[in-house]
C-alpha cells in the first residue's frame, strides 16, 4: 500500500538519512537507506557486525571522513560519529535507528 511505502521515507528523513530504495521479500518490506552516525546514535562505538546482528540489518558500505569501506573489512569497523552507514533492513526495525537506552539510575 502507499502508506507502507511512504512510512520508511518519513522515518529516514526524521533520522537525517535518506531512503535509497525498498522492496518486498515475502511479506516483509525491506528498506535500503543511509544513516548518519552521531554520538547519540545507538550504533555509535559498536562494531558493524555486532550492530547488524542485534538490529537485524545487512550492512552495504560505510563512508568515513577518509575512506569508503566495503566487503568483509566493513564488518570489523567500529562506527564513529560522522560516519555514514548504508544498510538494508526490514521496515519494522527502523525504530532501532533512533532508539536510545535510558541512562542507568545511580544508586547511592
Amino acid at each position: 500500500s502507499p502508506t507502507e511505502l511512504a512510512t520508511p521515507s518519513f522515518a529516514a528523513a526524521a533520522l537525517g538519512g535518506q531512503v535509497l530504495g525498498n522492496g518486498m521479500i515475502g511479506d516483509t518490506l525491506w528498506v535500503a537507506l543511509a544513516t548518519k552516525i552521531t554520538t547519540d546514535h545507538p550504533f555509535c562505538g559498536r562494531r558493524v557486525k555486532d550492530a547488524a546482528r542485534s538490529a537485524d540489518f545487512v550492512p552495504l558500505y560505510l563512508e568515513t571522513k577518509y575512506q569508503t569501506i566495503h566487503g568483509w573489512d566493513l564488518l570489523e569497523i567500529n562506527l564513529a560519529a560522522g560516519d555514514l552507514l548504508y544498510l538494508t533492513m526490514p521496515a519494522v526495525g527502523l525504530e532501532q535507528l533512533w532508539r536510545t537506552t535510558p541512562p542507568q539510575m545511580m544508586v547511592m
